[in-house]
């Protein structure tokens, strides 16, 4: 099996006797598993053949009302005929990174990001340029003028439980940055693959049900992390007048989505199961999120690093409450402790992450969770000391 690819660190090779905080892997253990047989039998039976060659079953499709329905659970109204489906949402990346890219040399990031997405737009010769943030994220102010000094292509982000400090924009910012977007004719691209994973079951409105039919807001989603990674089903939600570019890229990339693995996802999401699971997951990962941060705090971590108690997502993102610390060298000591994390280098867009750390508490098995963190915490506390 081939699992490994060039955008960003190996999260999916793990050495015997390690665990592993660092792959952003949904708890698959918590799926049912008798009724994703039945989708995945449902899925065969029903369609035949044709569930084996090449399509593009989305399009108006069981699995397009599906989508359509999740992006309204955040506040999106889009017409199911118009996605366009990807096989997961790092096709989307690449997608857009090639139709909007073609006359820029820059990409607006929010700093730290996504370590796929910066690999995507590098791929393509954009170089990517943090744009000054705080707490809420990126700042609108500060939109205008790298637009006047870069003309960057698009400005990308992440808007709910980021990937990787876990933490949301909220609604204030969302809208004064759409403005700030709007009046200087930069598209926006919103990377959402933790929108419905809210531990508290509030869903925040995302920015393409902000930006309304007018905006220029381009949508990424993903199956991958409320259901499957390994199916690969993404899709994107876009404007109109980016519509056509973006699915004849999405053609020319992968000629055909996996017509079986859209099948399975559509039967499941379609089925009395999945808002069960949904609630399942939330639940699971609230529970992991509180275990991580309780281990961390016994180790006696939080005397010298900080960190915020994700509200969802898969994230814990650790920084160095002194400065000069080599998170690449922490990373290491915590894998000779038999912990995999990933520092902060691979999500910096200018050096400006290099003293974090991201812990992923959704992916290991359960009992493996709170020693592997304690294990983590013990060698932060002796690398502050």
């Amino acid at each position: 099996m081939i699992t490994r690819t060039g955008a960003g660190p190996d999260l999916f090779t793990v050495p015997p006797g390690t665990v592993s905080l660092a792959g952003g892997m949904p708890a698959l253990g918590t799926l049912p598993w008798p009724e994703i047989a039945a989708a995945t039998g449902a899925t065969l039976e029903l369609a035949g053949p044709t569930v084996l060659q090449y399509g593009r079953p989305v399009v108006g499709s069981t699995l397009a009302r599906r989508i359509r329905d999740l992006l309204a659970l955040q506040g999106a109204d889009v017409d199911a005929a118009e996605l366009i489906p990807t096989a997961g949402s790092q096709m989307g990346l690449c997608v857009v990174a090639a139709v909007l890219g073609r006359d820029a040399d820059t990409v607006l990031c929010e700093a730290p990001s996504y370590p796929g997405a910066l690999a995507a737009f590098r791929d393509r010769g954009l170089e990517p340029v943090a744009v000054p943030a705080d707490a809420d994220g990126v700042d609108p102010d500060a939109v205008a003028g790298l637009v006047r000094r870069r003309r960057p292509a698009f400005l990308y982000v992440n808007p709910t439980f980021h990937n990787p400090t876990g933490r949301v924009m909220p609604r204030q910012r969302r809208r004064d940055l759409l403005a700030a977007c709007a009046a200087v004719d930069l598209p926006v691209v919103e990377d959402d693959p933790y929108g419905l994973l809210s531990f508290d079951g509030h869903l925040h409105t995302s920015l393409l049900a902000l930006a309304g039919p007018g905006g220029d807001v381009i949508h990424l989603g993903t199956a991958s992390k409320i259901f499957a990674p390994g199916l690969r089903v993404g899709w994107i939600a876009a404007p109109a007048h980016r519509r056509s570019a973006l699915a004849a890229q999405a053609d020319l990339m992968s000629l055909s989505p996996s017509v079986f693995a859209q099948g399975v996802v559509a039967d499941f999401l379609a089925g009395p199961s999945w808002p069960a699971q949904l609630d399942v997951f939330r639940r699971e990962y609230r529970e992991r999120a509180e275990i991580a941060d309780g281990a961390l705090r016994s180790a006696g971590a939080e005397r010298h690093w900080r960190w915020e108690r994700p509200r969802g997502g898969f994230y814990l993102w650790l920084t160095a409450r002194a400065g000069g610390v080599d998170a690449e060298a922490v990373a290491e000591r915590a894998r000779r402790a038999g912990v995999l994390v990933v520092p902060g280098r691979h999500f910096s867009v200018a050096g400006e992450s290099d003293d974090g750390l991201r812990l992923c508490f959704t992916g290991p098995r359960r009992a493996q969770l709170a020693p592997a963190v304690e294990r983590l915490g013990a060698v932060l506390a002796e690398v502050g000391a």
